[in-house]
C-alpha cells in the first residue's frame, strides 16, 4: 500500500544559489545544488502550482466541431509559501527579496562575528604551517573546549578575499594554539591559508540585508568598488534565485531557480509573526538525481529543541508577538529612534514587492520563462493598527505629508548560555509617509486607529536616518527604503563563497 502525501509529514527547505562562476553555470532549468544545513524553513502551507499553458486548434476550420490538437506552449510555475517566522530560517528568503547582503569591509561587516566560547570575542592570526584541516593561532587563545561547535572565519583583504574569507566549523581542540576544523580548507579548491591571516571565532552573527537595484544575475564589479569587487574578479556572478524543495511524506518536489517576487511580514497577537513569500520558479522537478536528503535540513548545532540537548546553543526559536517593539518618529538625520518613540500597535504588515517581468519567453528559454528581471520600481508598503484612537499625532503627520522613520524589532532569548546576545530580527523602515488613516467608528466598542504607509528611498536631500544601518556604497546598491538585520546562528554571507556551498 503506497504512502499518501500528508501535511503532517511535510518538510520544506530553501537555499539561495548565491555566487556562481557564471550567472547560470547550471543550465536553466536543470538540477540545482543540494540543500543542506540551515536551509530548513518553518512551513505552514504552500500554494505552488506547476502552471502550464496550452494552445488547441479550436479556431482551425478543418470540418470538425471539436479540437484535436492541444499543445503545451509555456511552463510558468508560481505560488506562495506561508511560514511561521523563526530567528533562523528567514535569512535566505530575505536575501533573495532584497538582493544583497553587506560584505565585510571598512563599514559594518555582514555577518558580523560575535560572542564566542564562554562569552568573549575570540580573534587571532594564523601561524606558519597551518594544515588543510587545522587552524594554528600565533598565541594561545583556544583555552577551552567550549569553542567546539563554534565557527571560525579566516579574514583576508590584502590579496584574494574570495579564497580565504571563508567559514569553517570547529570540530576539535588540540591545544591552546591549534583547533581542528571541518571541512578541510582545500575543500573549496583553495590551499592552506598560510601565516599572518586574521581570524575570528563566533557562535552568533549579525546579518545586514540591503536593497539592490537589480534582481537578475550580475557581476560583483557591477555592484561595488574597492578590494572586494577587484579581487573577486569578472567571472564570479551574484544571483538572487534559490532552490525550494519540499518532502510530502513519500517524494521530493523541487522548484528550481525560484525568485522571490513578494515578501510580506504580518504581525498580530494571535499568530505572532507570519511570513508569506511569493515565488516565481522556472521549473518543477520530480526526478532530481541530486538526491535531496531531508535529514540534512537542520541547524548544525542541534535539533529544534530549545536549547539543543547537551548544548548551550539556542538553536531555534519562534518569533512571537511579545518579542516586538515598534518605533515611529519624524525623519531625522541627527536623532535616532529610542524608547521615547515606542508606539503600541496591535497588528502590522510590511510588504516588499519586486515587480518582475516573469512571463517573457525567448527562443533560448523555449517553454520556460526567461530570467526574471525588475520591470517596474520596487514597492515597500504596509499598515499598522493601534487598538485605541486616543490622539491626532499620526493624522497630523499624514495631513502634513511628513517624512517619518520607523523600526520593527523582535528580540528573543539569549543565543547561548551566559551571554547578553539575543536572537534578533530588525526591520528598519528608513523613510516612510502615512496614507489614508482609518478612524471609522465600527459600532459601540472602542474605536481603533489604522494607518497604511509607503516607504521611499533616501537621497542627498533627505540624508540618512540617524541610528540606522547605512547602505553599502556602490553602483548596484540603493539608498533604499528598508534594511533588514538578523542576529542568529547562521554563519555565512548569503552571496559570498564562504563554504556554505559545501555544507
Amino acid at each position: 500500500m503506497s504512502t499518501p502525501a500528508q501535511g503532517t509529514a511535510t518538510l520544506a527547505a530553501f537555499r539561495l544559489n548565491s555566487r556562481q562562476n557564471e550567472p547560470y553555470a547550471i543550465s536553466w532549468p536543470d538540477s540545482q545544488p543540494k540543500l543542506n544545513s540551515y536551509d530548513k524553513i518553518a512551513l505552514l502551507k504552500h500554494s505552488l502550482k506547476n502552471n502550464h499553458e496550452f494552445e488547441d486548434d479550436a479556431d482551425v476550420l478543418d470540418g470538425n466541431s471539436g479540437p484535436s490538437q492541444h499543445d503545451k506552449i509555456a511552463v510558468m510555475p508560481g505560488g506562495a509559501l506561508d511560514i511561521k517566522a523563526g530567528f533562523l530560517g528567514l535569512d535566505q528568503l530575505i536575501a533573495a527579496a532584497l538582493g544583497f547582503e553587506k560584505v565585510r569591509g571598512a563599514a559594518l561587516e555582514s555577518p558580523d562575528f560575535g560572542i564566542s566560547g564562554l562569552g568573549t570575542t575570540l580573534t587571532g592570526t594564523t601561524a606558519a604551517g597551518t594544515t588543510t584541516t587545522a587552524l594554528v593561532a600565533s598565541s594561545g587563545v583556544f583555552t577551552s573546549d567550549a569553542i567546539i561547535g563554534d565557527w571560525v572565519r579566516i579574514q583576508e583583504l590584502s590579496t584574494t578575499p574570495n579564497l580565504f574569507d571563508q567559514v569553517r566549523k570547529i570540530v576539535g581542540r588540540t591545544s591552546t594554539t591549534q583547533i581542528t576544523v571541518a571541512p578541510a580548507w582545500n575543500a573549496s579548491g583553495g590551499s592552506d591559508p598560510g601565516a599572518g591571516k586574521t581570524f575570528a571565532v563566533a557562535r552568533e552573527f549579525l546579518h545586514t540585508y540591503e536593497c539592490s537595484k537589480h534582481m537578475h544575475g550580475e557581476n560583483f564589479q557591477n555592484i561595488m568598488a574597492g578590494v572586494w569587487g577587484t579581487a573577486i574578479g569578472t567571472n564570479a556572478f551574484l544571483t538572487r534565485h534559490g532552490t525550494l524543495v519540499t518532502w510530502n511524506g513519500w517524494k521530493y518536489e523541487e522548484w528550481q531557480f525560484a525568485f522571490i517576487k513578494k515578501l510580506t511580514f504580518k504581525l498580530d497577537a494571535k499568530n505572532g509573526l507570519l511570513v508569506s513569500a511569493e515565488c516565481v520558479p522556472a521549473f518543477h522537478d520530480l526526478t532530481n538525481s541530486n538526491s535531496q536528503t531531508k535529514d540534512s535540513w537542520r541547524y548544525v548545532n542541534g535539533t529544534q529543541a530549545v536549547p539543543a540537548s547537551g548544548s548551550s546553543f539556542m538553536v531555534y526559536e519562534r518569533v512571537q508577538f511579545p518579542d516586538a517593539v515598534f518605533r515611529l518618529a519624524a525623519f531625522s538625520t541627527g536623532t535616532a529612534l529610542s524608547a521615547s518613540h515606542n508606539v503600541g500597535i496591535s497588528e502590522m504588515e510590511i510588504t516588499i514587492e519586486n515587480p518582475l517581468d516573469d512571463a517573457s519567453q525567448t527562443t533560448s528559454s523555449g517553454l520556460y520563462r526567461e530570467e526574471p528581471t525588475r520591470s517596474e520600481k520596487r514597492k515597500v508598503y504596509g499598515s499598522f493598527t493601534l487598538s485605541r484612537h486616543k490622539d491626532n499625532t499620526r493624522i497630523t503627520q499624514f495631513l502634513n505629508e511628513s517624512n517619518l522613520m520607523a523600526s520593527l524589532t523582535f528580540t528573543g532569548s539569549p543565543i547561548t548560555t551566559g551571554t547578553v546576545r539575543n536572537n534578533e530580527l530588525k526591520i528598519w523602515l528608513r523613510r516612510l509617509r502615512l496614507e489614508t488613516p482609518d478612524t471609522s467608528i465600527p459600532g459601540v466598542g472602542v474605536v481603533p486607529e489604522k494607518h497604511s504607509f509607503v516607504c521611499l528611498n533616501c537621497d542627498n536631500v533627505t540624508g540618512n536616518p540617524a541610528g540606522m544601518p547605512t547602505p553599502t556604497v556602490g553602483d548596484g546598491i540603493e539608498n533604499g527604503p528598508i534594511i533588514i538585520q538578523t542576529r542568529n546562528q547562521f554563519p555565512f554571507n548569503m552571496f559570498m563563497a564562504q563554504n556554505h556551498e559545501n555544507m
